[in-house]
């Protein structure tokens, strides 16, 4: 998908007006992928939304999910393509940590729902150091995911999609990266 491209794909809730909530980030997600073209990315928490949009582009999907049978549910909505390219791990799995800790990856996005709440601080903290972008997912002030907890990395621009609710934000070492998101106003 092409910078240019990022506005007309509708099928993740792009149109902007009928938004359910589940796929606020849909956008700030397609203009990343134009952006940056990514061949690997990791996703704490999959979701009927992002984890098909992601494997619309990406070649490498990895999904860290708590809730068991979250992953069979979001995989009924997967062509079996897409199923070849994403792999879902738990935090009990041995995979977990070989796959969190030695590899880099494109961008991490970080979104969950209620059984992830007050843990996606951490995360973030323990992603900074496998990718140089982090998105987020609900962090508008909702004082349970603990967001207002979250402090800059030194060197790090943060952007707030702000156009829909719940809010995406944009953690990067890359400022130009955070430009062109802002410019694109995804």
């Amino acid at each position: 998908m092409q910078e240019d491209e990022v506005e007309q794909d509708t099928r993740y809730g792009g149109d902007g007006v009928t938004m359910d909530g589940y796929s606020s980030h849909a956008p700030v997600l397609r203009a990343l992928c134009a952006i940056l073209d990514p061949q690997s990315v990791l996703e704490f928490g999959a979701g009927f939304g992002s984890t098909p949009l992601l494997l619309d582009t990406v070649p490498h999907v990895v999904s860290v999910e708590l809730n068991l049978d979250w992953p069979r549910k979001v995989a009924e909505l997967l062509t079996d393509s897409q199923k070849d390219r994403w792999v879902v791990i738990t935090p009990a799995s041995e995979l977990f940590h070989a796959s969190t800790t030695t590899q880099r990856y494109d961008f991490i996005l970080v979104d969950g729902g209620r059984a992830m709440d007050r843990a996606p601080v951490a995360m973030v903290c323990m992603a900074r150091q496998l990718a140089a972008t982090l998105i987020l997912h609900d962090t508008e002030e909702r004082k349970s995911y603990g967001w207002e907890r979250l402090m800059m990395p030194e060197g790090w621009t943060r952007w707030d999609s702000t156009k829909r609710i719940p809010w995406t934000t944009v953690l990067s070492c890359d400022s130009d990266l955070i430009l062109k998101l802002k410019n694109l106003n995804p």
